[in-house]
């Protein structure tokens, strides 16, 4: 069966199940793929992304940002394997499709949807395609097919194609409609609080990810939140510090940990995703994190936010990075939500791996995205910005 039979397959057995209210089927981490090519020619149907401000300077801050409602795309994941003049005896791929995307309240707000998988190979005969069924989805893993040789100039390429639509979501009502900490779903408080580290490679073994129990995370937490117990305020009052002392580190590069951000005074998006959530952990927040790429209206950037929950109101998107507290802007293919399993997110940042004969292998592998197709919806909704003050 091809690949894209298989992913037709899977996907239709997958799209209407959840898991305790989050998707079932996360993907890929951003930080790990690189080559990510930039989009020439993009027609931006709003304007400069995020948004379009409403006066006439386009100048981030104004009082107002205009999104749509939500906006239907077409992308191609594209992995070129190169042997390179090496011999290749293995190589692994990981990926898990995207699927639906809510936000778990009562009347669910849809942030993703209309999800369609497809996919080839070449050549197919060298390439096994196995999938794990794992709770929270299913993952598709590329590998050398037995008794294949790959060697010299022999190249494989993967071409993952990505039909979804992306939805504009906001809670305007959450700081009268929300709950205490004290009101939260066992689910909640079971998967996703307190500490959750993992391994930053094979190669580096510091642990990275939301040490919430960490002395230093504590107090900053206890001098952020204080005594405060209402869920929305303790996640606007970490915004707020976050936003006042972080800033976004142009120099994307591994993931930190905890402490070397906030030594650093700054972060790129996944630094700042895993420090917020520490603190939110650390408040008695449930939170983490949810990873994929954004349209910026120039290309696509792999990206990291985060997502919590605000008992009485659901799941809510936070993007620290982008200042965006309580939006999910229509602009984003999430393919990754933190399961709460710490060996799942090292799997997703090191998931692409080879085996060569000899200690110098010269074995390439680029990755790119294109975008087909992309059309946003007529209606609009206009937010302030920023959302809080």
């Amino acid at each position: 069966m091809s690949i894209g039979a298989w992913f037709k397959v899977a996907i239709l057995a997958l799209i209407s199940v959840t898991l305790l209210g989050l998707a079932t089927s996360p993907v890929v981490h951003q930080a790990v793929w690189e080559g990510i090519s930039d989009l020439s020619g993009v027609d931006d149907l709003l304007g400069n992304l995020p948004g379009t401000d409403t006066d006439d300077n386009d100048v981030p801050g104004s009082p107002e940002v205009v999104w749509s409602n939500y906006i239907d795309y077409r992308l191609n994941h594209i992995f070129v394997l190169n042997a390179n003049d090496d011999e290749v005896t293995d190589f692994m791929i990981t990926l898990v499709g995207p699927t639906h995307l809510d936000d778990s309240s009562a009347s669910p707000k849809k942030l993703q949807d209309d999800v369609f998988i497809d996919g080839t190979i070449s050549p197919e005969e060298k390439v096994n395609v196995t999938f794990m069924d794992r709770s929270g989805g299913f993952w598709v893993q590329f590998s050398l097919e037995e008794g294949e040789i790959f060697t010299g100039d022999d190249t494989i390429e993967i071409n993952i194609v990505y039909e979804f639509r992306s939805y504009f979501a906001w809670w305007p009502d959450a700081d009268e409609e929300g709950g205490d900490i004290s009101d939260m779903p066992s689910w909640a408080t079971g998967m996703y609080l307190g500490d959750m580290t993992w391994n930053r490679s094979y190669d580096d073994s510091t642990d990275v990810g939301y040490n919430s129990s960490h002395p230093e995370i504590v107090a900053l937490a206890q001098d952020i939140v204080g005594d405060e117990t209402n869920a929305y305020e303790i996640a606007k009052l970490i915004f707020l510090w976050m936003d006042e002392n972080i800033e976004y580190d142009e120099e994307a590069g591994e993931l930190k940990t905890v402490s070397e951000t906030l030594a650093a005074g700054k972060g790129d998006c996944d630094d700042q995703a895993t420090l917020y959530i520490a603190l939110a952990r650390a408040a008695g927040l449930p939170a983490w994190m949810q990873m994929g790429m954004l349209d910026t209206g120039n290309g696509w950037e792999n990206h990291a936010w985060v997502q919590l929950h605000i008992p009485g109101v659901g799941n809510v998107t936070i993007d620290p990075s982008n200042d965006q507290f309580l939006i999910n802007s229509p602009n984003r293919l999430a393919t990754y939500t933190d399961q709460g399993v710490a060996g799942w997110m090292f799997d997703f940042y090191n998931h692409i791996l080879f085996w060569t004969v000899g200690d110098a292998p010269t074995f390439h592998t680029a990755v790119t995205l294109t975008m087909d197709s992309k059309e946003a919806s007529a209606g609009t909704v206009t937010v302030p910005f920023p959302q809080i003050a």
